[in-house]
């Protein structure tokens, strides 16, 4: 089939099981989904690609829906009317995440690969949330700007309005997947008594202690290429890296794990009060548009009282 488009995009939002969903779909006969995230919608790479070339990754597809993933599409403004502009008949799913949870795991997660100084989280989190620059890292803002739902979703409107648009909040996939996927499936309209094998599967463990985190950085500049901003990196290919990598994930799995204990460190009652407010009113204009029930996201405290 030429020019195929996607039939789906999965938006968002970062750290939120959106890899899960990805694996959920991809097992399903009916469906296809491109490996990895592709930022094609995003600048610099929509300035510098081409749709069509695009599109011709899902020509030879023969199931009936295909598919792509790029969480950070909940969180870049430039995004959503690209893809309105080139995917106005595609379904959109976001998953959501409590954005205080979220932001401790970009924290770390932006620790491990670069984009973050190996830092106390509390300290970083700190920091950010106060609006002070983190000189060097220029995605730091990136941190609180992901957890902005409500903001990045009044993007996606016309989406929404159409009935295009599928708002999944990962506490619902902690306590029953089955129910979830079984959602997504019907949504998405192919079966939804497929089940999945990746439904027994368990998250990839996330690295918390920093000098452990420390370490593994220092494969970072052999294993990645970083552009010029710092905002963005890529594997080098080779085998030579592979090897390289594997040494490092081997020396850290049966040496440092057992020598440094993987506890988060703890987060202050201010920097969680930081983190509360610049969340409360987006989480609130959330459960009034989309007619969520969030009480959970608000057990860090009430967001309700909170100081301004």
């Amino acid at each position: 089939m030429d020019n195929r488009k996607p039939d789906f995009v999965i938006i968002g939002a970062q750290k939120s099981a959106s890899t899960f969903i990805h694996n959920w779909i991809s097992e399903h006969p009916d469906a296809f989904m491109l490996h990895g995230e592709i930022p094609i919608f995003e600048s610099p790479d929509y300035e510098n690609s081409s749709m069509e070339l695009f599109y011709k990754s899902f020509s030879n597809c023969n199931e009936k829906i295909v598919g792509f993933k790029r969480p950070n599409y909940l969180g870049r403004s430039e995004v959503p009317e690209r893809i309105y502009n080139n995917l106005p008949d595609a379904k959109l799913i976001a998953v959501l995440r409590n954005p205080i949870d979220r932001a401790i795991s970009a924290c770390y997660h932006n620790i491990n690969y670069g984009f973050l100084p190996v830092e106390n989280p509390d300290v970083l989190l700190n920091k950010i949330f106060k609006g002070e620059d983190i000189v060097g890292y220029p995605r730091a803002n990136e941190i609180i700007e992901f957890g902005l739902y409500h903001k990045y979703l009044e993007m996606y409107q016309n989406y929404y309005e159409s009935g295009k648009l599928l708002i999944v909040n990962h506490d619902d996939i902690k306590k029953d997947s089955r129910n979830e996927v079984k959602k997504i499936y019907s949504y998405l309209g192919i079966d939804s008594n497929f089940v999945a094998k990746s439904l027994k599967s368990r998250p990839q463990s996330v690295i918390y202690n920093l000098n452990r985190l420390r370490f593994l950085r220092l494969r970072n500049r052999i294993i990645y290429r970083y552009n010029s901003s710092r905002t963005r990196l890529t594997k080098r290919r080779g085998f030579i890296l592979k090897i390289v990598r594997g040494l490092f994930d081997k020396f850290d799995s049966l040496v440092l794990s057992k020598i440094f204990k993987n506890e988060k460190d703890q987060i202050s009652n201010d920097t969680l009060v930081l983190i509360q407010n610049a969340y409360k009113n987006d989480i609130q204009n959330l459960e009034k548009k989309y007619g969520l029930n969030l009480d959970t996201w608000k057990q860090n405290g009430d967001l309700g009282n909170v100081d301004k």
